[in-house]
């Protein structure tokens, strides 16, 4: 008996406890939002989380992020190439990475990253080379105290296009990564394809601006209106049925986009307002472009008549773009989900030593003894993501063990954003709406609900492993105190004490994996409109459902010394 109590506690302690880094999280964000950059570095630089080898991914992604949002864009660039290039290192090695979690848990396991945080990677370092050219310098590197390594630099001409070059060469590599996920999560509604790939892409390409490259981005516009109704429609920022959308996709990617349209599209009003903004882009690049097209286009597309007006009023298009990354990506939290304890379809060790006692002896204990007997009403699935019967569960096993898997805690969007522009004399000269283009929190929702899925048959069963030695364990003790005491309330509670001891251990193992690039916005926003020389001021208006007032935030000023020059203004909010 005592060979067993020790076999079975070598099971229990073959574990490791991972917080998952949460209480440096949350500083991280807190000193963000206030904007202090240097104690963010800190947060990132001095954490053990951070600088584990296991979560290097997160410290290139944070710093990169964070060197970007202060506009120390060449240093953003030097932590997200290494964000990239670890990413691609990290996934040829994914599946032997894996194999520990397995056995122990997934604080275990390498980070990998998200497949929509491993696009955007991609994006940011698009953004700083595109960035980096139109401010035309870059600005002095600091050492910790404060000397400088790098002196700042004023950027000529030849190496402002190569900056651009750049900017355009990531797109290439971005539309190649993007790829991969298509082929991976074939027949998923996962995300696996970007819209501010396509967006931006074509944003780029039109500040090239060879007919080669407007032909480019015109295809770009065009793709993403295809992939706002046949993949984005499958988040509630978008469709009202997005439920139905995601649970029959395999049968939705087969129809036409009537058929989508009639059955699986309930537009929200962030939709329809997204679908103007395409319907904008395409068709301005149509009349400069494809003149022969427009026809056709305005039939295909059925633009509103505000659209067509802004389309036939500007023939040149749009001169200043506008990226709005918005506030902070919702934190991700555990939520207890719950299994099926059944030690007779156990193969492991665990189970070999369960299979002496015998399950239904061990079931019987655990009932009667410990009190995990299944109480109705007393448990409630978890997550709809699982789709766990638990009651079938108590019912089918007598017993069911509860651990934790991550979770993304979004809440619906409900306000819009709008930009003001007032000239020199301080007059509102246009007032533009904003398009949400990606709905982060939604996107992270589901990607990491449906790993959830993914893990809740492994996780459960590695668990269920571990509860069931645990209850051998305090089934040992019991029967060995009652062989000295005799039955009573002293063995019982030996018993108790054994399985709570050991439940202690289990739950310290088993945290769900809450890392994730938390620094990240909850969406991005856009709009593009045409603007005359001159010298303006920006402003964004945020008008927010059940609230009184708008908030205003200053943006800054914008020239316009030539209008046939793209501009593009990008700006972060921090709540």
């Amino acid at each position: 008996m005592k060979k067993l109590i020790s076999f079975v506690f070598i099971i229990l302690f073959v574990v490791s406890c991972g917080s998952g880094g949460k209480s440096e999280r949350r500083k991280l964000r807190e000193y963000f939002v206030i904007g202090n950059w240097k104690k963010a570095h800190e947060v990132i630089d001095k954490s053990d989380v951070y600088r584990h080898e296991d979560s290097r991914m997160l410290y290139w992604m944070e710093k990169g992020l964070l060197y970007h949002v202060e506009g120390e864009y060449t240093q953003s660039m030097t932590y997200l190439e290494k964000a990239k290039e670890l990413s691609r290192e990290l996934y040829k090695s994914r599946i032997s990475g894996q194999v520990k979690s397995l056995i122990m848990n997934d604080n275990y396991d390498i980070y990998y990253g998200e497949t929509y945080e491993r696009s955007l990677i991609h994006l940011y370092l698009a953004m700083n080379h595109y960035l980096l050219a139109k401010r035309g310098n870059t600005r002095a590197v600091l050492s910790k105290k404060g000397k400088v390594v790098t002196a700042a630099k004023q950027l000529s001409n030849n190496e402002i296009r190569k900056e651009y070059g750049r900017a355009r060469s990531e797109m290439i590599d971005w539309n190649s990564t993007l790829e991969t996920f298509q082929i991976e999560k074939m027949g998923e509604s996962v995300f696996k394809n970007d819209l501010l790939a396509k967006v931006f892409g074509g944003h780029i390409h039109e500040m090239v601006g060879s007919r080669t490259d407007m032909q480019i981005a015109y295809q770009l516009y065009k793709d993403a209106k295809k992939l706002l109704l046949r993949h984005y429609s499958s988040y509630k920022t978008f469709n009202s049925k997005s439920k139905i959308f995601k649970k029959e996709f395999k049968k939705v990617e087969g129809l036409g986009d009537g058929e989508i349209k009639k059955d699986y599209l309930a537009e929200t009003k962030y939709f329809k307002s997204l679908s103007s903004y395409l319907n904008y882009k395409i068709l301005s690049l149509s009349k400069r472009i494809r003149p022969d097209e427009f026809s056709r286009m305005v039939k295909i597309h059925s633009p509103s008549k505000t659209t067509l007006g802004r389309v036939n009023k500007n023939k040149s298009g749009a001169n200043v773009g506008i990226i709005l990354q918005k506030s902070m990506i919702p934190a991700k939290v555990p939520e207890k989900y719950y299994y099926g304890l059944d030690p007779s379809r156990m193969k492991s060790g665990a189970g070999k030593v369960v299979a002496t006692i015998g399950h239904a002896v061990l079931t019987a204990f655990a009932v009667n003894k410990l009190g995990l007997g299944w109480r109705k009403g007393g448990w409630s699935p978890a997550s709809a993501a699982i789709g766990v019967n638990v009651m079938a569960l108590g019912v089918k096993h007598g017993v069911a063990i509860n651990f934790q898997l991550p979770r993304i805690a979004n809440k619906p969007t409900s306000d819009e954003s709008w930009i003001r522009v007032k000239n020199s004399a301080g007059k509102q000269v246009r007032m533009e709406k904003l398009a949400i283009l990606n709905p982060m929190g939604d996107i992270a929702e589901e990607a990491v609900a449906e790993k959830a899925a993914w893990r809740y048959g492994r996780t459960g069963a590695r668990l269920a492993v571990k509860f069931a030695a645990a209850i051998a364990t305090a089934y040992a003790t019991y029967s060995l105190v009652k062989s000295k005491s005799g039955e009573g309330m002293i063995s019982r509670l030996a018993a108790v004490m054994a399985f709570a001891g050991a439940v202690k251990t289990i739950e310290a193992s088993e945290k769900a994996d809450t890392r994730y690039w938390g620094l990240l916005p909850k969406d991005f926003r856009v709009s593009d409109f045409f603007l005359p020389k001159g010298e303006y001021n920006l402003e964004l208006v945020i008008k927010r459902t059940g609230k009184k007032g708008n908030r205003v935030i200053k943006i800054g000023p914008l020239v316009i010394k030539n209008e046939k020059k793209r501009h593009l203004v990008n700006f972060r909010t921090r709540s």
